[in-house]
């Protein structure tokens, strides 16, 4: 059940959803770090406890539905954290309630296989112990973040600068209330880049092949 029933005043900036049992954590430490060094109120447990359990604590459901900005950081360890995955559900419900800002973070995760549920996605939800409801509120969820507009890590080399850019678009769209269109059209922007890379690299590959082609025929000839 929600703590609140109509839109609450922000308490905090930014909202960090990501496992605690991640190795990859720390990225989304790092950026935690990196807000609150400018300024940004971010959500911090204090207790750093590894949460487990289909129950959000008062405190945590507080704490995403007092926050103008949820960062997720998904990963295959965040799916399969039941309790991780109840916080995104929520995080999704107030997006849709009271147009939280909802930004999700791609680790080695295919954002077209939490669409379809399979790969990576469709194992790590097939090691949860739960109902059938559980498990496809949790589906829904995964698919609905699939669509949203975010970053896919694995299609940059240096991770860091790219939070880092993040960082500064969450601190000058809260600075100047205008969070909504300066970050979307930062990860547009980002994903925009990432599409022109990896045809690049298709379209470099494709040449590489039809020269080896290419090189195989004239050594057949000759022969």
């Amino acid at each position: 059940m929600d703590t609140y029933s109509s839109p609450p005043g922000p308490e905090f900036d930014v909202y960090f959803s990501f496992s605690r049992e991640d190795p990859q954590r720390h990225i989304a430490e790092f950026a935690s770090k990196s807000l609150v060094m400018d300024g940004i109120r971010t959500f911090k447990d204090e207790n750093q406890v590894l949460q487990r359990g289909l129950q959000l604590g008062h405190q945590r459901k507080e704490a995403i539905q007092t926050s103008r900005i949820a960062i997720i950081l998904l990963s295959q360890d965040y799916l399969s954290s039941d309790f991780c995955l109840e916080e995104l559900v929520l995080i999704l419900r107030c997006r849709e309630r009271w147009g939280m800002i909802v930004v999700p973070i791609f680790y080695d995760l295919n954002p077209s296989d939490l669409r379809k549920v399979r790969g990576a996605v469709a194992n790590a939800l097939s090691r949860q112990r739960v109902g059938g409801c559980w498990w496809n509120r949790w589906k829904f969820a995964l698919q609905e973040a699939s669509d949203l507009c975010g970053w896919d890590h694995t299609t940059y080399i240096d991770i860091y600068k790219k939070f880092g850019n993040l960082i500064n678009e969450v601190v000058t769209g809260l600075q100047t209330n205008d969070k909504v269109t300066l970050l979307e059209d930062c990860l547009r922007r980002e994903q925009e880049k990432s599409a022109i890379q990896a045809q690049r690299i298709c379209e470099l590959k494709q040449g590489q092949e039809e020269e080896v082609g290419q090189a195989a025929q004239l050594v057949s000839n000759i022969t």
